[in-house]
């Protein structure tokens, strides 16, 4: 995914209870600030409602709804992080976003082992920085997240 030694990753940086993750830019298509979401009538897992950002209606997903941690109530930090790849695209309800960073590839490891398992079914792997790791999610585990009944 990120196999070209001595290029450069960007990442949006953002938290999920108080854990650092990121995301490649690529795989962004917007950040929203607290959109109204349309919430379903029998939320199904983690997919919890709809969003309508330039007349498409996007599926929203609260993964925290997987973990013991509470649903994500929407405060003035909490951004949905739109994610896209090929022709879909999926919002994703994070805490905070932090910032963008640079990240040589050389210090990214797939399937590294993260300090938090709570999300690992949509980590690709880890950036190490030092002094701390970035927690690397896949774009596509995220969308097949959304796509599953």
């Amino acid at each position: 995914m990120f196999a070209v030694a001595g290029q450069r990753t960007f990442f949006v940086v953002f938290i999920l209870d108080s854990v650092k993750y990121g995301l490649d830019i690529n795989n962004i298509q917007e950040i929203i600030q607290k959109p109204e979401i349309q919430p379903l009538p029998a939320p199904d897992g983690c997919l919890i409602g709809t969003i309508n950002l330039h007349g498409n209606i996007i599926p929203v997903l609260d993964i925290k709804r997987k973990q013991p941690s509470p649903a994500t109530p929407l405060y003035n930090d909490t951004r949905v992080i739109i994610v896209e790849d090929a022709d879909q695209r999926t919002g994703l309800i994070v805490d905070e976003v932090l910032e963008v960073i640079s990240v040589p590839n050389e210090k990214l490891i797939e399937g590294a082992t993260a300090e938090n398992p709570d999300y690992s079914e949509y980590t690709w792997g880890t950036a190490r920085l030092e002094p701390h790791t970035l927690i690397v999610f896949d774009a596509r585990l995220i969308l097949e997240s959304a796509r599953k009944p």
